[in-house]
């Protein structure tokens, strides 16, 4: 029974954290984004990317994979923008979800796997969690624009790519940076 609880605990701090920073990029980022580029689709700070990162880092890919699949699909129910239930969204969700546990085990063929880990944290676990960031960031890319191609939305593939992929990866660096700055305070 104790197993339970503890996915409970880590899937509601996950979930948590993961609304959290997708309110944070919905009511600051993009209303910043917008008046610069006119256009709101696909944040060039996605915060939760970086929430992504460090939940399949601390949980491994199979329980990252779970907790942030229950996190983002959780989220619409959050939202004020109501409940969108269409293909685009739950391929959308899944691809949110699998990019970061995707990518690690691609990785872990390059690295080992305990490079890709919090366990034993070398130069070398700086370096791979820095490519974690840059391969999971394009497979998101990738699968998001797939996902919007598959629900016929018109949208420039090449564009839309980008924008999710650099999106990621900026949004993974500030929550890097955020979490390093917390834990140095707290220890």
């Amino acid at each position: 029974m104790q197993g339970l609880s503890t996915h409970i605990l880590n899937a509601t701090i996950v979930l948590a954290l993961y609304v959290l920073s997708f309110q944070l990029v919905e009511f600051l980022v993009v209303p910043v984004q917008k008046s610069f580029t006119g256009t709101e689709f696909a944040s060039l700070l996605f915060l939760p990317h970086g929430v992504r990162i460090l939940t399949v880092i601390i949980y491994g890919a199979r329980s990252g994979f779970v907790y942030l699949l229950f996190a983002s699909s959780l989220l619409p129910f959050l939202s004020d923008a109501g409940i969108k239930t269409d293909l685009t969204v739950l391929l959308q969700t899944f691809a949110g979800a699998a990019c970061v546990p995707l990518a690690l085990l691609l990785l872990r063929f390059g690295f080992g796997g305990q490079s890709i880990s919090l366990k034993n944290v070398t130069p070398n676990t700086w370096r791979a969690l820095i490519v974690l960031v840059v391969v999971s960031s394009l497979l998101n890319g990738l699968m998001q624009t797939a996902a919007i191609h598959l629900g016929n939305t018109s949208v420039d593939d090449l564009i839309i790519g980008l924008k999710y992929t650099v999106g990621d990866i900026f949004g993974s660096l500030v929550v890097f940076a955020f979490a390093s700055y917390a834990l140095r305070r707290a220890l």
